[in-house]
């Protein structure tokens, strides 16, 4: 009688724990707090490093991974796409700024630009209360100078430079829910942003309306352009390289169980035209698709899936990544194959970057900046503890 009354019990338990609906996901967990939220980026002539964890940023010389300054990102907060090289000498990194100093109950998202030339220079702050508490993702068009930014509460912002060393801003429609990554294209004349929403967004930046929408499977966590400046590369669920302008097959690399190693679903797998995604339109002869409705999703995570693409176009670095579970693959595009797993210590990377000739790989994670050799895959490493 006692064995049934416990597995009665246990039973009961049990439906319970299956019918209860899990509690949504905070945007940034408690657990989270003091690690994850790595950022890595390259300067233009490769010759610095930028690397983050949770609330300091550090430049390193790449030939040594010697630190040559830090400075406090004031409790940044972001995926990997937190840090930008305006030039070789000034940096931006997103971050929240108080209403009121000293009170950590009420601040906003903010962008600060760094002097690497001067360690004692205040960064100049630049208040964007427009994007919630955190900015999340940061991006510059290097045509144009202006930087995007995307917020904890989907909202966009373009800043534009005055000529006086400032800031204009400009705000965009935005997204439903956070926005993850944001992108200019080659020329600066379009944004892109993807995040918890049903799709990435595409925006002219001189008339602020969203001139095309790509559809993804699940919340987009980076995108990033590839070697011809005119392909996309969309990491949801699933990888895809959208073709802007052409009517070509879409290849999909798709591997959403971690099950396979490197899986090509095959050609054909979708088309579709962007009008006026780039520089022209094709004289309105397709339609511009335009952005469905529906509400974000709670449960998204962060630091999910991070990518970046090697100069040339030729590989891909893909991470899932984890605490305890992560892979980071080095797949050459052409052949579908992987050619390198790495595994630096630690777990959680959110930061990848290429470096502008290609010939080094940096990764930043809950614990180490580590850079790459890609030609010996021999490695250097900055501890970030």
């Amino acid at each position: 009688m006692l064995q049934r009354a416990t597995l009665s019990i246990a039973i009961v338990v049990l439906v319970a724990c299956a019918t209860t609906e899990p509690a949504p996901i905070p945007l940034y967990p408690p657990s989270d707090h003091g690690y994850g939220f790595s950022a890595a980026e390259f300067s233009p002539d490769g010759r610095l490093a930028a690397v983050a964890n949770f609330n300091t940023v550090w430049i390193l010389d790449t030939r040594s991974m010697e630190e040559i300054m830090s400075f406090s990102g004031d409790y940044r907060f972001g995926t990997g796409n937190t840090l930008v090289f305006i030039d070789n000498e000034l940096i931006a990194s997103t971050g929240k700024t108080d209403s009121e100093p000293w009170d950590m109950t009420d601040f906003h998202a903010a962008v600060r630009i760094w002097s690497i030339r001067d360690r004692y220079a205040d960064p100049v702050v630049i208040a964007l209360p427009e994007l919630g508490q955190y900015a999340i993702a940061l991006d510059r068009s290097a045509s144009r100078g202006h930087l995007a930014v995307g917020g904890e509460n989907g909202a966009v912002a373009v800043l534009e430079p005055n000529g006086h060393g400032g800031y204009e801003k400009r705000m965009l429609p935005g997204l439903n829910g956070p926005v993850l990554d944001i992108i200019f294209n080659e020329d600066g004349s379009l944004l892109a942003a993807g995040g918890v929403h049903p799709g990435v967004v595409i925006w002219n930046t001189q008339t602020l309306k969203e001139v095309g929408f790509l559809p993804v499977k699940g919340n987009v966590h980076d995108l990033e352009l590839i070697a011809d400046k005119r392909t996309l590369l969309v990491a949801g669920d699933e990888l895809r390289l959208w073709k802007f302008l052409t009517e070509e097959e879409l290849k999909t690399i798709d591997d959403p169980t971690l099950a396979g190693d490197y899986i090509t679903v095959g050609t054909a797998v979708a088309v579709y035209t962007i009008v006026a995604a780039m520089a022209g339109a094709l004289g309105g002869t397709a339609p511009v698709p335009i952005s469905p409705g529906g509400a974000p999703v709670p449960d998204y995570g962060f630091c999910t899936r991070v990518v970046d693409v090697s100069p040339s176009g030729a590989y891909l670095v893909d991470v899932h990544s984890g605490i305890t579970k992560e892979k980071v693959r080095v797949i050459e595009v052409a052949s579908d194959q992987v050619i390198q797993r790495l595994n630096p210590r630690g777990g959680r990377t959110c930061g990848v970057a290429f470096s502008p000739d290609g010939t080094k790989l940096l990764i930043a994670n809950n614990r180490v900046a580590r850079l790459y050799d890609t030609t010996s895959w021999q490695s250097q490493d900055f501890d970030l503890d």
